[in-house]
């Protein structure tokens, strides 16, 4: 996402009017015939508006304009500006970003939203550590959300839950099957996973009642308990143009996601998993 820098781009263009009238004045007064010292002084200056004017353009998404900047610095790498040639420098440069800022469109986040707006770790480092595959929709998830769109901010959350529903799997050593093939985890539905992990939290129960198998139920059936939530919740209605979502729905499941995949995070990750049967070494995250 290209992110303007509007402080950079207001002080480009503050700094090309403030030097293009100091050039005019340099010309009317016929500032060439004063002093060496002076006139480098001017020169340099002028270069560096030209440099500072193609580092902010170029990093904003400028280039008409980062590209005129560096035409004028190549021309006058090896030549003295005038104050004539640097008024009409100035006043070219300056009407190419005129130009560009015309066409520009910006988005103004209500207060508080910039919190979301390209984070990294939203969910925080562990998360991002343990699940890297969903880092892109829980990102786009937190854009979505600055700029207002409730409901790609679900669609985008349910497809980061999904990455946790299938480590799940993984953890659990969940195998499905269709017609005695065994079926890709990444091409099973959710309902075919809940079921196999459905199974894997029935077989747990079975096992003797200690303190450590306790603390192993007490974290599938919680997972499992969020997974239906927002399989009915949200995924299957936001997948199949079921439902639209306000803001407070669209913060509702990304605090619920978040928690989840923070939950999860502190025992499995995509490629690490516990085993079928704890051991008290695993009572506490």
């Amino acid at each position: 996402m290209l992110r303007l820098g509007l402080g950079d781009l207001y002080d480009v263009a503050a700094t090309l009017a403030a030097r293009h009238t100091q050039a005019m004045v340099e010309r009317d007064t016929s500032f060439e015939f004063k002093s060496d010292t002076a006139n480098k002084t001017s020169a340099s200056m002028f270069r560096g508006v030209l440099s500072e004017a193609w580092k902010h353009c170029s990093a904003q998404g400028f280039a008409e304009t980062a590209a005129s900047a560096q035409r004028n610095l190549t021309y006058f790498e090896n030549r003295e500006p005038s104050p004539e040639a640097r008024v009409v420098a100035l006043y070219n440069l300056s009407n190419v970003f005129a130009r560009e800022l015309q066409r520009q469109c910006c988005v103004q986040l209500v207060p508080g939203r910039e919190k979301y707006l390209d984070q990294r770790a939203l969910f925080g480092d562990r998360v991002e550590t343990a699940f890297p595959s969903a880092f892109k929709d829980i990102q786009a998830a937190g854009n979505s959300l600055a700029v207002e769109l409730h409901t790609a901010t679900v669609f985008h959350l349910m497809r980061a839950a999904e990455v946790g529903l299938r480590a799940l799997a993984y953890d659990r050593r969940v195998v499905l099957k269709r017609r005695s093939q065994v079926l890709p985890m990444d091409l099973a539905t959710w309902d075919k996973i809940l079921e196999g992990l459905e199974k894997s939290e029935a077989a747990i129960e079975q096992f003797p009642k200690t303190a450590t198998r306790e603390a192993q139920l007490a974290f599938y059936h919680g997972a499992m308990i969020q997974l239906r939530a927002f399989k009915n919740l949200f995924r299957n209605r936001v997948m199949h143009k079921r439902e639209d979502y306000d803001v407070h729905q669209a913060e509702g499941a990304m605090e619920h996601v978040g928690e989840f995949l923070r939950t999860l995070a502190t025992r499995i990750t995509e490629k690490t998993r516990t085993p079928r049967r704890w051991t008290s070494g695993l009572l506490k995250p």
